[in-house]
């Protein structure tokens, strides 16, 4: 065969150099095609037990000792599948089973006699015990998740009722190498420390202490911090017709037994007096050098009437009801007058109740009562009885004089003749006595 031009090696040929750019490009779209095969597989291999170690992730639960505990898997879709539940091991003690068909099965079998149950894929334990602690393994269908039941110890110190001013003590811990975040929320929900705190407790931490565990679990602890009722944003009210009570007491519900006194420091006495007005301070000691103060502000209520609370019918009568300063906006001074009384009267302000009656009469005597009102309930009263006599005429007046003085000269009279008849008696009887001229004197004598 006769070469062609191409095929000499003098001159080159474009055909033949066409033909070996394709083969070369060909033979390297294959190298790279299979370096790109051998890259993936590699990023496989190691992304693989990434992906297995994180579907098998350990989750961890916190419960306390006699609390109920809810174990979820998590949610797999599909109809027919098998549920299984293990403890300690993937092939361990089987505690409970259920399938898609409806039938199911507990382990009953000590210690987990009757505190087993299943509802759908989740496993629920009664009251907890230290025994029933560690990892649960549920599997579903080929899939097989773990789940760690950690015990939490949370305990407060000490457990009785403390006074502002003591030490209080609070605990959450796990029972753990796995340390979760811990830390602990009082009343008003601030956080305070971590596992441990230990605090000075004032009034404001008496209520539920909270701890946080891995920012999933909380559990809540009461603390009781007592002591005296705290100061009363408005006065302590009393009046001059009520009996004086200043209180200083412990607040519900505690009682004084709780913290070890005796008696109740409440000042009293029968009535209230205007000069009783003021501050009043009620201090409590303790051995331990710890004093609780309390300060309560007292304001009286008083009745002034002018001229005065005895009256003659037609006079004019000015009645004054305060607390001798202004009062808050939501208190308020009502008058209850006697039953006979017509008289309207006026409120002035809200400060003083005034009542001006131009003219009063026999009808306004009485009973009048000044009460403090807060809404519909009645902080303190003052009282107030008010005698009204009727007004004397000139003639009734000279006729009630006329009529003393002719009793009084009849009385006169009468005593000037019973005088006379007695003196005229005495006289008589002198006379009957002295009628023997030569009387003999008394004794014995012969016949």
């Amino acid at each position: 065969m006769k070469p062609t031009k191409c095929q000499s090696t003098t001159y080159r040929c474009t055909e033949h150099i066409t033909y070996q750019s394709v083969i070369s490009e060909h033979r390297g779209t294959s190298q790279r095609r299979q370096s790109l095969v051998i890259v993936m597989e590699k990023f496989v291999l190691i992304l693989l037990p990434a992906l297995i170690s994180t579907s098998g992730a350990k989750k961890s639960v916190y419960a306390r000792v006699g609390e109920d505990v809810v174990l979820k898997p998590p949610v797999i879709d599909g109809s027919n599948r098998y549920v299984y539940w293990t403890f300690q091991k993937e092939d361990g003690l089987e505690l409970a089973w259920s399938n898609h068909l409806g039938g199911k099965k507990v382990a009953e079998v000590e210690p987990w006699k009757d505190k087993l149950t299943m509802s759908g894929d989740s496993l629920f334990i009664k009251k907890v015990q230290p025994e029933n602690f560690g990892t649960f393994f549920c599997r579903i269908q080929s899939e097989i998740h773990s789940i760690e039941l950690i015990k939490l110890d949370v305990s407060v110190s000490p457990a009785h009722p403390l006074l502002p001013g003591e030490s209080l003590s609070l605990s959450c811990t796990v029972d753990s190498p796995k340390k979760p975040a811990i830390h602990w929320l009082n009343p008003r929900r601030e956080k305070k420390g971590q596992g441990t705190v230990a605090v000075r407790v004032t009034s404001q931490d008496n209520g539920m202490w909270t701890c946080v565990v891995a920012e999933e679990k909380q559990v809540e602890m009461p603390v009781k911090v007592t002591g005296l009722s705290p100061t009363p944003v408005l006065p302590h009210y009393t009046s001059t017709s009520s009996r004086f009570a200043v209180p200083c007491s412990i607040p519900p519900p505690f009682t004084w037994e709780q913290i070890k006194t005796k008696g109740n420091l409440e000042l009293t006495r029968k009535l209230g007096r205007v000069d009783d007005r003021g501050d009043y301070v009620c201090t409590m000691k303790f051995k331990n050098g710890l004093t609780l103060n309390r300060t309560v502000h007292v304001e009286v209520l008083q009745i002034a009437s002018s001229p005065g609370p005895h009256l003659l019918t037609g006079q004019q009568l000015n009645l004054t009801c305060s607390v001798g300063q202004p009062l808050p906006s939501d208190l308020q001074l009502q008058w209850t007058r006697p039953k006979r009384s017509a008289q309207p009267g006026q409120n002035s302000d809200q400060h003083t109740a005034r009542l001006t009656i131009p003219e009063v009469s026999t009808d306004d005597g009485g009973l009048w009562v000044c009460g403090l009102w807060q809404g519909e309930k009645q902080l303190t009263s003052a009282v107030i009885t008010l005698t009204i006599d009727p007004k004397v005429s000139v003639w009734t007046l000279v006729m009630a004089c006329s009529a003393a003085a002719v009793v009084v000269l009849l009385l006169l009279i009468l005593a000037l003749v019973l005088h006379r008849r007695r003196r005229r008696k005495m006289r008589h009887l002198r006379h009957q006595l002295c009628r023997c001229k030569k009387p003999k004197p008394k004794g014995f004598y012969r016949t």
